[in-house]
């Protein structure tokens, strides 16, 4: 799963506000193969892109999360620059999460010498 939060005052989102959470959406739908959603109320506007899995009953379920925080200032959204540091920034974390994500297990059978130094030493 991955999330992607903006947090503004419903009443402070401007055009160019909706052009950056449009870029990121389409950005993430793009990128992976998973139902995105997008949940808005009075504080956030957030981006989530899940498969939809059920949990069976007396599965454990491990979520991992890394939180990152940017900040822009709404003067700054009429800075082309500015904005296309943020996008980029966002899009980079996007693109090493989905890296994350695609995370494939080799049994210990199968692991080479070489590959068990290089995971244990990460």
């Amino acid at each position: 799963m991955i999330t992607v939060k903006f947090f503004q005052q419903k009443q402070d989102r401007t055009d160019a506000f909706y052009k950056i959470n449009q870029k990121i959406s389409s950005f993430i739908k793009n990128k992976i193969d998973k139902k995105v959603n997008l949940i808005e109320d009075n504080s956030a506007l957030e981006i989530v892109a899940s498969d939809s899995r059920k949990i069976d009953k007396g599965d454990i379920k491990v979520e991992l999360v890394y939180r990152k925080t940017i900040t822009i200032n709404n003067s700054d959204l009429l800075d082309r620059d500015k904005v296309d540091r943020l996008i980029t920034e966002v899009k980079d974390f996007c693109d090493q999460t989905i890296s994350i994500e695609k995370f494939c297990y080799i049994p210990l059978h199968l692991r080479t010498d070489k590959e068990q130094h290089k995971n244990a030493t990460k």
